[in-house]
């Protein structure tokens, strides 16, 4: 989803912003690069507030907002990039057992096409996901997925990012929660 170029943080900053996982996880949003899910509703996104709020965030931080990408700022650790043929299907009952319930979701319209977006969170109304979420994406293999760790003014908020695309069934990997992290088997 994101084409912009990645770059290796310093040491320091690496540091201070593996300091996430030291927090448990307030909310996880699993983010999809593929068309709107039936179900899900549309959300207007104001990019230009999302990049000042992270830039801010950062500042109060002491990080380094463009650590990672130069043209995007950031605020947490970014665990893994671009990983290959990735499923999610275990991932959501994983969340579940670690009270982190569906809340909701959305789509937004981005600069490079249609993001769904489910919110899992301990706080807030636990609703069903609904059946058409689970349909598309029991079965769906990822062509890349990228998994965020943000430590923000609300708490710890994980981001999952992936996208569909051309993948190697050979290679399928699922991703899943240990502990206060994230791994792939």
């Amino acid at each position: 989803m994101n084409t912009a170029i990645q770059q290796k943080p310093e040491t320091t900053e690496i540091r201070k912003r593996q300091a996430v996982f030291t927090q448990p996880r307030k909310t996880v949003l699993i983010r999809l690069a593929m068309k709107p899910i039936i179900g899900l509703y549309e959300q207007k996104r104001d990019e230009a507030s999302i990049l000042a709020k992270r830039q801010e965030e950062a500042q109060e931080r002491g990080l380094n907002a463009n650590a990672y990408r130069q043209q995007q700022a950031d605020t947490g650790f970014q665990l893994f990039y671009g990983e290959k043929d990735i499923k999610l299907n275990a991932l959501f009952r994983q969340l579940e057992e670690r009270k982190l319930h569906y809340t909701g979701g959305h789509w937004f319209k981005g600069p490079k096409g249609h993001v769904n977006v489910l919110v899992f969170s301990t706080e807030g109304e636990a609703t069903d996901i609904p059946p058409m979420v689970k349909a598309d994406l029991g079965h769906t293999i990822f062509a890349s997925c990228t998994v965020w760790c943000n430590l923000k003014t609300e708490g710890r908020v994980d981001t999952v990012t992936c996208n569909v695309g051309h993948f190697d069934r050979r290679n399928v990997r699922q991703l899943l929660v240990e502990g206060n992290t994230y791994r792939l088997r």
